[in-house]
């Protein structure tokens, strides 16, 4: 039996709601994940009522026209109850055994219902939300606590919440940039640390993590440039000199990179990292008795840092390199 108009114009109108949210989905995920949650709730009903008027096509095709009336009659008044009798039955054995395509049907609601969920989660705190001092507080608290715990897709929603309180905050935009940058939504976390910038010019962490996306995207010497806007306001910025050095130092500038290690070195910045790091470029420079001390540094901060050792192996011989091959033989490479 042919599929009737009404049906055909019902399934293709879902499938066309599945795949534009599919598609705005995929627009606004480098944009607000919290989007996200909506727009797989549409898709994940939209798939449903798609696969659901395809099981109806089939099981209109099992008929004959003689029992086309019937079927009708059945559908049009199992259709007011179907969904709800199968979440009941999806907590009955007895229906799984009975109708084999229920398997199907579980699946389809159990999906529906976890995406509602998910979906619920956001919309009621919303809901419940009254904008008082003392929610956004406890909102800008909550998302710290997500935020620390790694949780940042729903900590820079909760920030939303306490920047629309507080809006003039340049230190909320810094915070949930951070959440964006470490969520690795480079182009969101750059629009809030702008306007954490347009706030408070002299802000010089929102200058240096500017930098921070730049170096993340490669992009080194745009990167330099932010990050000495923000040692143009703190000059003694330490972190600032060690990131304008790794951004010289994988351009493959070493000698560059070893004049801003050197300069946060000398005051007073101390790191098994920055040790090694300025341990190697002097290696590769053939200063060796400086790269000794170097590396030896770095192992006094962490002695987990393996490959030092098998490097001080080779460039202490004798005696004095004995206890650092022995140490380095411990580690498999």
């Amino acid at each position: 039996m042919e599929e009737t108009d009404d049906s055909a114009a019902k399934r293709k109108a879902w499938l066309i709601v599945f795949v534009a949210s599919v598609f705005t989905l995929a627009v606004f995920w480098a944009v607000d994940r919290s989007i996200l949650y909506i727009l797989t709730g549409c898709s994940a009903f939209s798939l449903y009522m798609v696969l659901r008027n395809l099981n109806i096509k089939k099981e209109q095709s099992a008929f004959g026209s003689r029992d086309q009336d019937q079927y009708q009659y059945q559908q049009s008044y199992g259709n007011q109850r179907s969904f709800w009798d199968e979440v009941r039955n999806f907590f009955s054995r007895s229906t799984v055994k009975s109708n084999p395509a229920s398997t199907t049907r579980v699946v389809q609601i159990v999906l529906v219902v976890f995406v509602g969920l998910i979906f619920l989660s956001i919309l009621v705190p919303i809901m419940l939300s009254d904008g008082s001092p003392e929610t956004a507080a406890e909102d800008l608290q909550h998302a710290r606590d997500l935020y620390n715990a790694g949780v940042y897709d729903s900590s820079i929603y909760l920030f939303r919440s306490a920047i629309e309180h507080d809006p003039e905050n340049a230190d909320l935009y810094l915070e949930r940039g951070n959440a964006f940058l470490n969520n690795n939504q480079y182009d969101s976390a750059w629009i809030d640390y702008s306007q954490a910038i347009a706030i408070n010019p002299n802000y010089k962490e929102a200058f240096y993590n500017r930098g921070l996306i730049n170096f993340n995207r490669k992009q080194y010497r745009d990167g330099i440039n932010q990050v000495k806007k923000a040692l143009a306001i703190d000059p003694e910025y330490q972190e600032a000199m060690l990131l304008i050095g790794d951004c010289f130092y994988n351009s493959s500038l070493q000698d560059s990179a070893m004049v801003w290690y050197e300069a946060a070195y000398s005051r007073g910045y101390r790191s098994a990292a920055l040790s090694h790091m300025m341990a190697s470029i002097c290696d590769s420079k053939g200063q060796t008795q400086r790269a000794i001390a170097l590396y030896q540094e770095a192992l006094s901060y962490d002695t987990t840092r393996t490959e030092i050792y098998s490097r001080l192996g080779e460039l202490m011989p004798g005696e004095e390199g004995n206890a650092y091959r022995q140490k380095a033989a411990q580690y498999p490479r």
